[in-house]
């Protein structure tokens, strides 16, 4: 797991280097845990590289470094010295290292020591930028960073006992060389709904999984992650009494729990719940979580000879698969940062790491790159489909005749006045003319919410159906299908069930139809493929409505916005608000 916290300079550099090296010694107390030196540290980063700075962190280094005295940084009060990155190992883990003899235990603190690396690598190269410009407003990224990481071995004590948690401190220091070879903060960009946070802590669980996995640990995948298979939750459970205060913490302050606790509320409740961390000397806290460790029945099997999982290749190859199946349900392009978490996602612990997917996402011939440096993909497939969508739409210009001339959409519409008592905006009548006037196949309707569409489409109704057509009303939801009968369809049903009908009825070959499509926005590009292709086959008119602004396909792709903005159809726009009175209630109806 991957948590963050901002280190600000209140209380000092000092202050934070004496949390991270965990020298726990009071005159009261035993050596701390960490009889000398301080907890096992490194440093980590090209900019460590670039200093000289190698091995373990040194106290007065890390100050040093804090207060940004090697960058020339800013020296404003209360300013950031830094953030800390923790990652913490899954609690099996970390039970298993305090089960197994002093050669075992080193080769599981060696691993995470190694993913910890991997993750800070990944953050250095995708994560790490800096402001720069008038006002700060260009955003680089600086591929280096300047990292002391501590690794504990301890969680926070509850009711005087303490619990064995492997986690690591990776305090990244609050500077980065851009590319005008000065230094400036760093600002991590995880993106939107931090993906890449996500994917740092995958490639620390995937490397220490693969690793764990070459020493003869059997995995079971979780919810999170993983745990090692010999074990149980139960065994687990008893020895996450911090998890447990925290979860308790939550319910009483928020009442909640926490899967449905918010950021902030995890974070308050650690921090109201936290108390110091034991004192006992390493060895004897070493003997005391044997002990509560035999007691909890745990046995540690695992097995140096198997070698059974899949290859890194094969693995990542099937969720590079599966994760762009996935995607492709839903969206036509996905990014780089979505497919990789999915395929994380996919692959069973310890079978691929991040170099795994990367390389099968470059020999992925399905997969096309389509943002800068291909930030997003799309598929072959989904281009072939939205091809046939335009093309169709292109070749069923001229293709139907008209239901009337100029003049007779005119008297229609001025009939059709005098019967509703009222007149037409000159949105709906531009809509009635075209929707009577045009000689293609496919057309357009586009208005925002209010703007009058149902008593257009009401019009066009009459009509058609006054020209022998029988009018199908479709929508991707039954409620809004339902609305199309309203006005005057002879049948509605949602764009699902008309499509499956289709397929097994041959006699609407014989009829004339005009078929309304509502909330043709919310339309993917698989659908309307099918829709289109029955279309062509039965010799439909189809009328497209929506506002592709307002709804976005719950499938892949937007055919709809699509269609229009290639000018693929003809399209009418009512954009006059009918609806509001309000002035001001108006314009919000207009930009939402």
């Amino acid at each position: 797991m991957l948590s963050i916290k901002h280190l600000k300079s209140k209380g000092g550099a000092g202050r934070v280097a004496r949390y991270a090296e965990h020298r726990k010694k009071k005159s009261s107390n035993k050596v701390g845990y960490y009889s000398s030196g301080g907890a096992p540290s490194f440093w980590a980063g090209r900019a460590a590289e670039a200093l000289g700075l190698k091995g373990q962190v040194e106290r007065a280094d890390l100050v040093r470094a804090l207060e940004g005295k090697p960058f020339e940084l800013d020296k404003t009060p209360n300013r950031k010295l830094g953030i800390d990155l923790t990652f913490s190992a899954p609690k099996s883990v970390s039970i298993t290292a305090f089960a197994v003899d002093d050669e075992g235990r080193k080769k599981i603190f060696d691993a995470h020591d190694r993913a910890v690396r991997e993750a800070l690598k990944y953050i250095e190269s995708e994560v790490v930028t800096s402001r720069k410009g008038k006002g700060s407003h260009i955003k680089e990224k600086t591929g280096n960073l300047l990292a002391g990481v501590y690794r504990h071995e301890d969680a926070r004590s509850v009711d005087g006992v303490v619990d064995p948690q492997i986690h690591s401190h990776s305090i990244l220091i609050n500077a980065t060389k851009r590319q005008d070879g000065k230094f400036g903060a760093v600002e991590l960009d995880f993106g939107r709904h931090a993906e890449r946070m996500h994917l740092a802590d995958h490639v620390y669980k995937s490397t220490l999984a693969r690793r764990l996995r070459e020493m003869g640990y059997s995995l079971r995948g979780t919810k999170n992650g993983f745990e090692l298979e010999s074990i149980s939750d139960q065994q687990i459970e008893q020895f996450s009494g911090r998890r447990q205060q925290i979860d308790r913490g939550l319910r009483d302050a928020f009442g909640v729990s926490r899967e449905e606790a918010t950021a902030g509320q995890r974070a308050a409740a650690n921090i109201s719940t936290r108390g110091g961390k034991g004192q006992l000397s390493e060895t004897e806290q070493i003997k005391q979580w044997g002990e509560r460790i035999r007691e909890a029945g745990v046995v540690v099997s695992r097995n140096p000879g198997k070698t059974s999982y899949q290859s890194g290749t094969e693995a990542a190859d099937e969720a590079i698969r599966q994760a762009v199946e996935h995607l492709s349900e839903r969206n036509s392009v996905f990014s780089h940062d979505d497919l990789m978490r999915e395929a994380f996602g996919f692959a069973p612990p310890g079978d691929v790491d991040y170099t795994d997917l990367l390389q099968e996402i470059r020999a992925n011939g399905d997969l096309i790159g389509t943002g800068h440096k291909y930030t997003t993909y799309t598929t072959r497939e989904a281009i072939e489909i939205e091809s046939e969508i335009l093309a169709r739409a292109r070749a069923g210009r001229e293709k139907v005749l008209a239901l009337t001339d100029s003049t007779g959409a005119d008297e229609f519409i001025g009939r059709r006045e005098d019967q509703q008592g009222y007149l037409y905006s000159r949105g709906q009548r531009e809509a009635v003319q075209a929707a009577l006037k045009s000689e293609d196949r496919y057309i357009g309707i586009v208005g925002a919410a209010g703007a009058g569409k149902s008593t257009a489409l009401a019009g066009v109704t009459a009509a058609f159906k006054s020209k022998g057509y029988e009018v199908i009303g479709l929508a991707p939801s039954s409620a809004a299908a339902g609305e199309l009968k309203d006005i005057g369809a002879n049948d509605s049903m949602t764009l699902a069930s008309y499509l499956m009908r289709s397929k097994k009825d041959s006699s609407s070959k014989k009829r004339k139809r005009l078929v309304l499509l509502d909330e043709a926005g919310m339309v993917s590009s698989a659908d309307m493929k099918c829709l289109m292709r029955t279309a062509d086959q039965n010799g439909d008119r189809v009328i497209l409505i929506g506002d592709p602004r307002q709804f976005a396909s719950v499938e892949a792709g937007s055919p709809f916005e699509q269609l229009l903005k290639t000018s693929s159809i003809k399209h009418a726009k009512i954009d006059e608000i009918q609806r509001q009175v309000d002035p001001a209630l108006r314009e919000i109806a207009y930009s939402t």
